[in-house]
């Protein structure tokens, strides 16, 4: 009878501790990371690949815990040597860094070449980074489309980007083709990879690789959320201005353009997108005709020899010749604004 006790004791509190771990890795992938080191840390020491790696993982980001980086690398390695592919990874990414360990590219390659191998695409994504870059290996264009290809077709969002972008610029050997390129990159901004989306966006704007379609244009511009993004206000702007649009929008473009030409000159990498704006708005105000927009902007011939003085030095040399040949046209034939 003891015995009997004993197992069905033992069977209960086996159930009772497979909840947990359950319930840990639940929470784990809904990003309640509290919950999940609660949890999950009683069975560090368990035989559970995954639950190794999920506290790897909020120790090395400080989730759910106080940040750890030695134990994060600790338990990174344990499940790389036992093949777990997301291990190899993150431990990779350990050495690039040089977090709690010697930075070592060749290191970092190496592990990321391994995930690559277990169809981790996030680490074919990397090696091909490393070949493209020459870092821990030697410069390799051929050999870094083939990662980034595998990767794409593993579904990793920043290689169908990276050879989204190869195709659509056609550089490094790589036979331009915009149909592909669209392919990739809409495959990637279905991810909510924002830089597929600013470039399907320009693919839309332009018709590369799709027919031009100025609302598909306008909408996926409109998805990128981040700040960094004031080249997607420009081509909004450009595409509620343009003619061909049957979206065309004079107010828009003009608030559109207005707002990028008060954005801080300081930043270098702003300086041109703000002459580009003052230059646009130029001509808004100068021939609303010139976009057929007269029956909304007001034309201000003032307004316009304003913004063209404030993108005539443009650092831009194309910027600034297409300023100084408006202004000069705008001042002959309205001398009396220009003394």
């Amino acid at each position: 009878m003891k015995k009997i006790l004993g197992v069905l004791l033992f069977l209960i509190s086996f159930h009772l501790n497979a909840g947990d771990v359950e319930k840990g890795l639940e929470a784990y992938y809904k990003d309640n990371f509290t919950t999940a080191f609660t949890l999950l840390k009683p069975f560090e020491q368990s035989g559970n690949d995954e639950v190794k790696f999920s506290l790897g993982y909020m120790y090395d980001m400080g989730e759910g815990t106080k940040q750890n980086k030695e134990k994060a690398f600790e338990l990174y390695t344990k499940v790389c040597n036992n093949g777990n592919m997301k291990g190899s990874l993150n431990l990779g990414l350990m050495y690039y860094n040089g977090d709690s360990v010697k930075q070592s590219n060749e290191k970092a390659f190496e592990l990321y070449n391994k995930a690559c191998n277990g169809d981790e695409s996030q680490g074919c994504y990397y090696v091909g980074v490393f070949y493209a870059s020459g870092i821990g290996v030697k410069e390799d264009f051929n050999k870094a489309k083939l990662f980034f290809e595998k990767g794409s077709e593993l579904g990793d969002d920043m290689a169908q980007h990276t050879l989204g972008i190869m195709y659509k610029n056609g550089f490094n050997g790589v036979k331009q083709d915009y149909k592909k390129a669209f392919e990739l990159l809409q495959k990637s901004s279905a991810q909510g990879n924002e830089d597929s989306l600013y470039a399907l966006g320009q693919m839309y704007q332009y018709g590369l690789g799709t027919e031009k379609d100025c609302k598909k244009a306008i909408d996926t511009f409109q998805l990128i959320k981040s700040n960094q993004y004031s080249g997607k206000l420009m081509h909004l702007g450009q595409l509620y201005s343009d003619k061909s649009c049957s979206l065309v929008n004079g107010k828009k473009a003009i608030e559109i353009f207005t707002m990028i030409s008060k954005l801080n000159p300081s930043d270098n990498d702003l300086k041109v997108d703000i002459a580009f704006a003052n230059y646009e708005l130029g001509n808004l105000y100068n021939s609303g005709n010139l976009y057929k927009l007269t029956n909304i902007v007001s034309i201000d011939k003032n307004k316009a020899l304003q913004h063209y003085l404030n993108c005539y030095k443009s650092e831009n040399e194309t910027i600034a010749k297409a300023c100084k040949e408006s202004l000069s046209a705008l001042c002959n034939g309205n001398p009396s604004i220009c003394k």
